[in-house]
């Protein structure tokens, strides 16, 4: 019989709930050669698989090729809203049982990855100011009067507090599980969570987040790509 600690370590560390880009975002201008396909091929070449589990939560008019996959398992989530289809994410993790250590990472599919991105983001959360993490960078960071931040490293990159995040985020179980109400209170009767409101929220209860420098991940809306890296490159090949 397995040892059953070794057991434990073996389990992922990480919950990754995916969900389609909300219909904002995909209005917005993309990155050249930009294709949902082209996103989910990223993410499979770039996450090690062995320490994550993986759920799609997807609507009606989700492409083909993602009810065609068979990597992950799939939980029909119809809401037309993108705050309701959020409480229904909130809802699944809840139900889930799931350890308070265990990171969760809300993830939009079009979203782009580096290869071992999986590490970078556990490693995060050996800072004790990672309540909430993003992979993600962005210029305007970096300007104005509110760019000043705190500097920290782990051994694969450095990291930064920010004043927020987007709906791209990851936290601890314990933690999303003490701001649960929050987290509910501006996705309800919305269309859109109310994300710069939220983490205002969070941020005055007491809440920390940090940014990796550069970015792990990006958006791939143009005016959102994380600097310091050629994410076009990502869609010069489909292989699915």
């Amino acid at each position: 019989m397995e040892n059953p600690l070794k057991a434990l370590l073996k389990k992922p560390k990480i919950e990754v709930l995916v969900c389609l880009p909300s219909k904002g975002g995909q209005e917005n201008k993309r990155l050249k050669g930009y294709s949902l396909e082209g996103c989910f091929e990223n993410f499979l070449e770039t996450t090690d698989l062995s320490k994550v589990n993986v759920t799609l939560f997807l609507d009606a008019k989700a492409p083909d090729f993602l009810y065609r996959q068979n990597h992950f398992p799939i939980i029909e989530n119809h809401p037309e809203m993108e705050a309701n289809s959020f409480l229904a994410i909130l809802d699944y993790v809840i139900n889930q049982k799931l350890s308070k250590e265990t990171i969760l990472y809300f993830l939009d599919l079009s979203t782009l990855h580096k290869k071992g991105w999986v590490d970078v983001l556990i490693e995060s959360f050996t800072l004790k100011e990672a309540d909430y993490v993003t992979l993600c960078d962005s210029r305007d960071r970096y300007q104005g009067s509110e760019a000043s931040a705190r500097l920290f490293t782990t051994s694969r990159s450095h990291w930064g507090t920010i004043p927020a995040t987007e709906g791209l985020f990851a936290t601890k179980m314990k933690t999303f599980s003490k701001h649960l109400d929050i987290h509910r209170e501006f996705s309800f009767q919305r269309e859109e969570t109310d994300h710069a409101g939220k983490f205002d929220k969070l941020a005055r209860v007491g809440s920390h987040f940090i940014g990796s420098i550069p970015g792990w991940a990006s958006s791939t809306e143009a005016v959102l790509a994380s600097p310091c890296h050629p994410w076009e490159e990502c869609f010069n090949k489909i292989h699915i």
